[in-house]
């Protein structure tokens, strides 16, 4: 972001409405959004902020201000300029994912979920037991941070000083953890290529393949808004299957 450092960002954002022709109206209408934006998330540059943040903004204007659905439609554009035209963060990539749960994991998710009932009981009764909400909702619902049902699935370990309040609570595992977790178990497993959690979505669309699963529905459940995208993964079914294939000096 060195050019938006040298730059402001609403500068910026002029710029790129004038290069695309849009009318004054809708420059004073999407700096004005943006900047509200800003202002409601403490001055948070909004490259460190995404979806949650959004949709946080938004139910507000709904929920507290009682805006207009059209109003908060136009919100929602401005932002959508923001982050798509300016910053180059697709929001369709933030989109959410409903995949089938396997029933092989329900036993230790419902484990996961008993040490974390256990472990909010202790913090509660440490003094703490509060995790972060969006703004609209806390205000609606001052109890809610610290009902278990609000509670992160896989949390951290420790909790740790919410850098925006000062307030001790237990955040949900890093991406960072979380890679490098990932890192140690190939190394453990003896994989010497390079893995990551991008990995496992690739190995899911093929073992979804060879497993038969038609190429449409796999089309929808990663999300792909072309067809090609998806077929990507035949030609890597393909290529299996040529595993099976022996050379004739093992015949």
């Amino acid at each position: 972001y060195s050019t938006m450092q040298k730059k402001k960002l609403l500068d910026i954002v002029r710029d790129k409405i004038r290069l695309k022709h849009y009318s004054i109206k809708t420059e004073r209408s999407y700096i004005g959004w943006i900047k509200r934006y800003i202002l409601f998330h403490g001055k948070r540059h909004p490259a460190k902020m995404g979806k949650a943040e959004i949709e946080a903004f938004l139910t507000w204007l709904a929920r507290e201000k009682n805006v207009a659905p059209s109003t908060q439609n136009q919100a929602f554009n401005a932002l959508l300029f923001l982050y798509e035209q300016v910053l180059g963060v697709p929001l369709k990539s933030e989109k959410d994912r409903v995949l089938p749960l396997p029933l092989k994991l329900k036993e230790e998710l419902q484990l996961q979920v008993e040490a974390v009932v256990r472990l909010h009981e202790q913090d509660l009764k440490d003094g703490f037991g509060e995790v972060h909400l969006p703004h609209a909702i806390a205000r609606k619902y001052p109890g809610a941070a610290k009902d278990l049902k609000w509670q992160y699935l896989f949390p951290m370990k420790s909790r740790s000083k919410d850098p925006r309040t000062g307030k001790i609570r237990r955040h949900h595992i890093l991406e960072s953890t979380f890679s490098r977790n990932i890192q140690k178990a190939a190394r453990e497993a003896g994989v010497l290529k390079r893995v990551t959690a991008h990995t496992f979505r690739h190995s899911y669309a093929t073992h979804l393949l060879q497993n038969g699963v038609d190429i449409r529905s796999i089309q929808e459940l990663l999300g792909h808004k072309n067809l090609e995208t998806t077929m990507i993964y035949t030609h890597v079914v393909r290529e299996l299957s040529r595993g099976n294939i022996k050379s004739p000096l093992d015949m």
